[in-house]
C-alpha cells in the first residue's frame, strides 16, 4: 500500500517526499489537498520507492495509486521559491517576482491541395521557451552554477503563494536553455540576477518509471569504501536477508 514520508539529507535545505510501497506499474499521482493542482508522479513505475520532485513546498499534498491514498504530508523551508535538481538534493532558494509565462504550440500539420486544408493534430501540444527571473543570494550563488552546468532538467518552485487563487505552478519541471546573470544593488548578500531561458518539459516523458528514491549516491554515503559494502552484504547475507535500515 503507498505511503509517503519525509527524508532530510545531511546539509538539504529542504524535505524529500519518498512514496514507499508502490506497485510496480500501476500509476502515481499526486494533488494539493486543496484540489487546485494535481499531477503525476510516474506513469509506469519500475521500482516500490520513489521521489516526487514536483511536490509543492509548503503545501499539503496526497498521493494516489490503485484507489489508494495517502494521509496529507507537507515539505516545509523557509523561502519565497526555489530552483532543486531532480532528485531534490540540492536546492536553491530564490526570490521569483510574481508573474507567469506559458505558451503552448499545438502539435499540428496542414496539409493543403486545392484551395482547401486539411490539419492533422498530434496528441498532445508542446510548450515554448518562457524567460524567468530569480534572485539568488551570494552564499547560493556557486550551487546555482552547479545546477545549471549539469545539463539535466531543474524543478522550479513557486512556494505558498499569498496571493488568492494564484495561476501560478507551485512546481514546473524543465530545462534551462541559456542563462545571462548580473549583480543587483543588494551588495549586501551578494545577489545576483538570473535570467533564466527556461522550456518547460513533462517529466512522465523524460522518467516515465519516476525518480528512484535510493541511488549509488546513497550506497557511496552509507559505505565508504567497497569494502564496508561487501562486508555488510556477506553478514547481512549470513543473517538471511538485506539489512535496510
Amino acid at each position: 500500500m503507498i505511503s509517503a514520508s519525509l527524508v532530510r539529507d545531511d546539509m538539504a535545505l529542504v524535505d524529500r517526499i519518498v512514496l514507499a510501497g508502490l506497485t510496480p506499474g500501476q500509476p502515481v499521482t499526486g494533488r494539493t489537498a486543496d484540489g487546485t493542482w494535481e499531477w503525476t508522479v510516474a506513469t509506469s513505475p519500475a521500482g516500490v520507492s520513489l521521489v516526487d520532485p514536483l511536490a509543492p513546498i509548503g503545501t499539503d499534498v496526497v498521493y494516489t495509486q490503485g484507489g489508494q491514498d495517502t494521509v496529507p504530508i507537507r515539505r516545509d523551508a523557509a523561502m519565497y521559491g526555489a530552483v532543486t535538481s531532480l532528485d531534490g538534493r540540492t536546492a536553491v532558494p530564490a526570490i521569483l517576482p510574481h508573474k507567469w509565462e506559458d505558451d503552448d504550440a499545438p502539435d499540428v500539420t496542414v496539409h493543403q491541395a486545392g484551395g482547401r486544408a486539411w490539419p492533422i493534430y498530434g496528441q498532445f501540444a508542446s510548450h515554448a521557451e518562457t524567460s524567468i527571473e530569480l534572485r539568488v543570494e551570494g552564499i547560493h550563488v556557486r550551487t546555482m552554477r552547479r545546477l545549471v552546468r549539469a545539463q539535466q532538467p531543474v524543478i522550479v518552485h513557486h512556494v505558498a503563494c499569498p496571493v488568492p487563487e494564484c495561476i501560478v505552478p507551485p512546481a514546473r519541471a524543465g530545462i534551462i536553455r541559456a542563462v545571462t546573470s548580473a549583480v543587483t544593488a543588494r551588495k549586501d548578500l551578494g545577489e545576483m540576477l538570473y535570467t533564466v531561458t527556461f522550456r518547460a518539459v513533462d517529466l512522465t516523458d523524460v522518467r516515465p518509471a519516476g525518480v528512484p528514491a535510493a541511488t549509488w549516491w546513497d550506497v557511496k554515503q552509507r559505505f565508504p569504501s567497497v569494502w564496508d559494502l561487501q562486508s555488510e552484504t556477506a553478514w547481512t547475507l549470513a543473517e538471511g536477508g538485506w539489512n535496510a535500515d
